[in-house]
């Protein structure tokens, strides 16, 4: 009589399986873009910078290497960012840099476009990490929010589930209040299968790399001895694993393409980049 556990087993991973399929398959199958021939396409990048604080060169050549029209910074230390904007005052002459002596709080834009209104939200009473600009683009005025949740767990403190859900929320209240086309560009600190994710779907948002990207599209956690110099050696063998890095578009877009660049510079997340077309 043939052993009955593997079938058993089997039976109970197909759920698991099914979900899987249903979440993920998309993303491996080619999927139509409907882009009209005379949009204007916008190219951006998002980039949780590690806190970094001396070893700048690194990022700075990968924020090169992308090419991206505006760039999302999250993580940015008051010693790199004097660094990151003389090395690229010539590529982005228009930047908005609101930089943190502690650097996980501090955040910035850099834009080939000029910026305008540009607001970094008060930390407290929240514990808020988020800036908004606005951006001058082919005759348009575009509002892009760079946001940065906190996470649910933190070495400081016991885990929190509800401060993440009421920055996600406060960030898609503040949203809806522009009228004019709008990019949420971040490290959101939660996936695509979180409620929080899915608060941002309802919202009238669609994520670049869903529409557009290819694979799992991870972006975290990515070893690095400058941002965990005191980590064990075992640490390096933890995959990447995590995507909690995305650019969010509003209806006056549709995503071209999006991707995870494979360098992080010293960083502990992977950039994501994505160009998007203005259709509206």
């Amino acid at each position: 009589m043939p052993d009955a556990a593997p079938l058993a087993l089997t039976l109970l991973l197909l759920p698991a399986l099914a979900v899987f399929l249903l979440s993920y398959a998309p993303l491996y199958l080619p999927r139509p873009l409907n882009i009209p021939p005379n949009a204007p396409h916008l190219s951006v990048m998002t980039y949780n910078l590690g806190a970094i604080k001396t070893q700048t060169a690194p990022l700075i050549d990968v924020i090169r290497a992308m090419e991206a029209d505006v760039v999302a910074l999250q993580e940015l230390s008051a010693t790199a960012a004097p660094h990151i904007a003389a090395a690229l005052a010539e590529v982005y002459p228009y930047q908005a840099l609101n930089p943190h002596e502690n650097g996980f709080d501090g955040h910035g834009i850099l834009s080939r476009y000029p910026l305008h209104a540009t607001y970094s939200y008060p930390y407290s009473p929240m514990r808020l990490r988020l800036q908004r600009v606005m951006i001058e683009f082919e005759g348009n005025a575009i509002t892009l929010y760079n946001a940065h949740p906190q996470p649910i767990t933190e070495s400081w403190r016991a885990p929190d589930v509800l401060i993440q859900r009421q920055q996600i929320a406060y960030l898609v209240e503040e949203a809806s209040k522009q009228a004019s086309p709008r990019l949420l560009l971040g490290d959101f600190n939660t996936n695509e299968q979180s409620s929080d994710y899915q608060g941002i779907i309802r919202a009238g948002f669609a994520d670049a790399h869903y529409t557009a990207g290819w694979g799992m599209g991870f972006t975290n956690p990515v070893w690095s001895s400058i941002t965990v110099p005191d980590a064990p050696a075992w640490l390096a063998l933890i995959p990447v694993h995590r995507r909690i890095d995305f650019v969010f578009y509003d209806s006056a877009f549709t995503a071209i393409q999006s991707h995870v660049w494979p360098d992080a510079g010293g960083s502990d997340h992977y950039p994501v980049y994505a160009q998007l077309a203005l259709v509206e």
